[in-house]
């Protein structure tokens, strides 16, 4: 097969891919999440509204622009001698980048996808469920359990969404797969070792803020925080070392490739 067949149809196909996850998110967040009832004396979910400190569009875009510019820099430095330009006119290094952000950002939005599928499935009411949702049409719940109740707030599906924590997945898959990067990419320079140590403890960091943010922003129980973390850790291990990606078609982790000019 020509080799711009070939580029065409790979760029083609991941590009689907991407956009089929996408989908498959924005289907997610239209799918009711699983009814629970509640028992009035659980103190578990009386507490207050408070506003998100991290707002959901705050972490995508501080994440993508991190991944997207961690690995730019990640491998021009790495590939600096393949700074140079095909006969078709397209600088090598591209190749790399391309690959790492393809699988960067296919792990990202399973990460997402995945922790919907658990929070529509588990359905967990969220720790300011009664303050948001403000059950009414309530009948003999001294003692019992209620089951049956409709909310004030007529947007109330979110309330539904506690397990797992997405931001958590998010910030952790986005901290532990930059971390992971770095290390495999930067270990062997003895130039500036503790430059990559620094980036490595900001990342671990930025992803613990996030995850503490929504506990005591009162969005999800610590079980949710924990799990979410647990999730996104895991598929940033499956994401950047199970995943064939290569640009110059040898199937091989670009982190483990030798620099060649290829």
């Amino acid at each position: 097969m020509k080799p711009v067949i070939y580029g065409i149809i790979r760029v083609v196909s991941d590009l689907v891919i991407l956009l089929g996850l996408i989908v498959i998110n924005s289907v997610l967040q239209n799918i009711e999440p699983y009814h629970w009832g509640y028992f009035p004396q659980d103190d578990s979910i009386k507490k207050p509204y408070k506003s998100s400190t991290i707002p959901s569009y705050v972490l995508y875009v501080v994440s993508s622009l991190l991944i997207v510019i961690t690995i730019v820099i990640g491998e021009v430095s790495f590939g600096a001698k393949t700074l140079k330009t095909t006969r078709r006119k397209i600088p090598v290094i591209l190749y790399p980048i391309y690959d790492s952000l393809i699988v960067a950002f296919f792990g990202y939005f399973a990460t997402i996808s995945l922790t919907d599928v658990g929070k529509v499935a588990f359905g967990r009411l969220r720790p300011n469920f009664i303050d948001a949702c403000q059950p009414q049409n309530l009948v003999n719940t001294t003692l019992g359990f209620v089951k049956e109740f409709s909310c004030v707030n007529s947007n109330s599906r979110p309330l539904r969404k506690s397990f797992p924590s997405g931001h958590t997945s998010v910030a952790i898959y986005s901290a532990a797969f930059l971390c992971l990067y770095v290390q495999l990419r930067f270990a062997r320079y003895r130039v500036f070792p503790g430059v990559r140590i620094i980036c490595q403890m900001i990342f671990i960091a930025l992803g613990l803020v996030v995850g503490y943010s929504r506990i005591i922003d009162n969005k999800h129980h610590w079980s949710d925080v924990l799990m979410g973390g647990i999730l996104g850790f895991l598929l940033a291990f499956s994401t950047l070392f199970y995943l064939p990606f290569s640009g110059d078609g040898t199937g091989s982790l670009p982190v483990f490739r030798d620099g060649d000019d290829t």
